[in-house]
């Protein structure tokens, strides 16, 4: 099978590009070595993988297959590997949200990644930047399952741009105008707060392993 990592980064304010989560997929009798340790003890609310019970990694088992998501790979090359990804998108690489964009090379491997952002005026610029990213060491595999990686990206991204809605909306019905009236105390929020969902980070880890699906099998 093709070697996939899908992550999700975030610019932080305090730590800069970040990766939150990856989602990684090996032989089920093999799967102890995606668990990972921490690498980085500096991650904030705004850029921790925060998953119910404290928890730290989230696992999924299918035909043989086992998906592991974690914030910190368990190897230091890769977590080297995806934060330089993570500041390439979300700092040096120019697109239009939403737009799939591509790069990559022998030694980094080959990233597809699109970036969005999210309405929050507590956070500065009012808004919060993020980026799914697929990374893969074979550039034709990606440029092979781009439509399939393509749409996921952009119904998943659609999902959340329309959860963040209801919230606000839900905020302003209960005469909550943070999302009016920039507040003089910036915070850090994560998309658990910002989504009022404790489970988005489970749901996301479902998501990612049935996206990684499609390009293994």
């Amino acid at each position: 099978m093709g070697s996939f990592i899908f992550s999700l980064a975030h610019f932080c304010e305090t730590h800069g590009p970040t990766v939150v989560l990856n989602t990684q997929h090996i032989a089920t009798e093999q799967h102890e070595k995606l668990i990972s340790s921490n690498y980085d003890q500096q991650a904030c609310e705004s850029c921790k993988l925060q998953l119910p019970g404290g928890s730290s990694t989230l696992t999924s088992i299918d035909n043989e297959v086992t998906y592991v998501s974690t914030q910190y790979p368990t190897s230091q090359a890769k977590y080297s590997i995806l934060r330089q990804v993570a500041i390439k998108c979300l700092s040096v690489e120019s697109t239009s949200e939403l737009s799939p964009v591509m790069f990559g090379d022998p030694i980094l491997g080959f990233t597809l990644a699109c970036i969005f952002k999210i309405s929050d005026n507590t956070a500065r610029g009012g808004e919060r930047r993020y980026s799914v990213m697929i990374v893969a060491e074979d550039e034709s595999e990606l440029i092979h399952y781009w439509n399939i990686i393509a749409t996921n990206f952009k119904e998943w991204i659609h999902c959340i741009k329309q959860k963040r809605e209801q919230v606000l909306s839900r905020q302003a019905e209960q005469g909550n105008n943070e999302q009016f009236f920039r507040r003089t105390q910036l915070s850090n929020k994560n998309m658990v707060q910002l989504l009022e969902d404790p489970q988005f980070f489970v749901k996301m880890h479902v998501w990612a392993s049935g996206v990684l699906k499609q390009l293994v099998n």
